[in-house]
């Protein structure tokens, strides 16, 4: 078990005063001991500790650097640090763009500190799984409902999630001090900057016709990119569940439903639950305070293996549940390791280039297996790819 400082001791005992303010519904407690973690050097420090560690070790800072940050981080205000807006192919379909933005050490630091926060404080369903054990939970929780028999499932996403919220509107949903939601969490306060859409758009139309972005300019892509919350913030993934809880929690008794995030699997015995319980979720969505939300099914039907949050969970004669990685999860991964063995075979490679080629190989496949650590089979998989990278030259 891990030993924690007293830094760290001092984070948490502020963060169960957040919790427990909340919990027993005191407004004004949970206002004053809101500013006191946010104010806090040792929660402020730990926030930039922990972007730190998300760094490559190249870039990491040192300790004197982390403080320098610590003590000028202010989540009231925010940051002028620039942000990066990038795009790259929709897996789902390749000829279309999704931006994403890449965040400074600054910027990530006051995500990892407000979500701390949001965490205590967050009210969702218990249907809901970012801060009840991530997506490993979720799938473990597919799993067992579909072990008690062949049922039918609908899986529900919203059509761009995260810029469908109004921000103006979100402030007033949102647990937190307005100031620090403006300035931390909307897309619409970071000063944004053009990364690599600045060469797609240099490359011409990229995608079909239908594809709005295919045509945009750097100034309307980075206008579509202030709008909502941003994609590839720490915060935004829960954000989007505490305002999805609203629109959950009218959905009937009628089966049984996962969520994670804006991706919610909707299942049960008889196909007519399943219809009643995805007209009350598309009506919440489309109803919802914070703006229209657009949602978008995939239907699988009874005895079907289920494809939710990158798995593939395949029902057997015996009753178990086989887990898998989705097709699409599985391709990509395939063709981010076929480039990288032919990196390594490449035979004018500097051994230090050769080792650091390795050791990010190496990283990519611990990491991934991690990711889908709940599928059959897959220790072996970590031990085939490990292998052959050891063997690449």
């Amino acid at each position: 078990m891990k030993n924690t400082t007293k830094e760290e001791e001092h984070v948490a005992d502020l963060l169960k005063h957040v919790r427990v303010a909340n919990e027993r519904g005191h407004p004004g407690k949970l206002q004053y001991w809101t500013g006191v973690y946010l104010n806090s050097f040792d929660a402020r420090y730990g926030a930039v500790q922990r972007a730190n560690r998300r760094r490559d070790i190249d870039d990491r800072l040192d300790k004197a650097s982390v403080r320098t940050i610590a003590t000028r981080l202010d989540a009231w205000k925010g940051t002028a640090e620039e942000v990066l807006v990038h795009a790259k192919r929709k897996s789902s379909n390749p000829a279309s763009l999704r931006t994403y933005m890449a965040f400074g050490i600054e910027n990530s630091a006051l995500q990892y500190l407000v979500l701390s926060l949001l965490e205590q404080i967050a009210d969702t369903d218990p249907c809901q799984y970012t801060i009840r054990g991530g997506i490993h939970a979720a799938i473990n929780q597919v799993a067992k409902v579909m072990s008690t028999g062949p049922l039918w499932a609908v899986e529900v996403d919203v059509v761009d999630c995260y810029p469908s919220f109004d921000g103006k509107k979100l402030m007033d949903l949102l647990p937190l001090p307005k100031e620090v939601s403006e300035n931390v969490l909307i897309s619409e306060h970071l000063n944004l900057k053009g990364g690599n859409i600045a060469n797609i758009i240099n490359m011409g139309p990229f995608g079909p016709a239908g594809d709005s972005k295919a045509s945009m300019t750097l100034e309307e892509m980075l206008a579509a990119a202030r709008r909502g919350i941003p994609q590839g913030s720490a915060t935004s993934p829960l954000i989007a569940e505490t305002i999805l809880t609203l629109a959950l929690r009218e959905v009937p008794d009628l089966g049984d439903k996962v969520s994670y995030g804006d991706n919610t699997l909707l299942m049960a015995k008889e196909a007519s639950d399943v219809v009643t319980m995805l007209g009350a979720l598309e009506s919440a969505l489309q109803g919802h305070p914070v703006g229209l939300l657009k949602p978008n099914r995939k239907l699988f039907k009874l005895g079907q293996p289920v494809e939710f949050l990158g798995h593939r969970l395949i029902p057997q004669a015996s009753g178990k549940i086989r887990i898998e990685p989705a097709h699409r999860a599985e391709d990509r991964f395939l063709r981010k390791m076929r480039r990288q063995l032919n990196r390594l075979k490449y035979e004018k490679l500097t051994s230090a280039a050769r080792f650091r080629a390795r050791q990010k190989a190496r990283r990519y496949v611990q990491g991934w297996t991690a990711a889908f650590s709940l599928c059959d089979g897959i220790d072996d998989r970590r031990a085939y790819w490990l292998k052959r990278i050891a063997k690449a030259d």
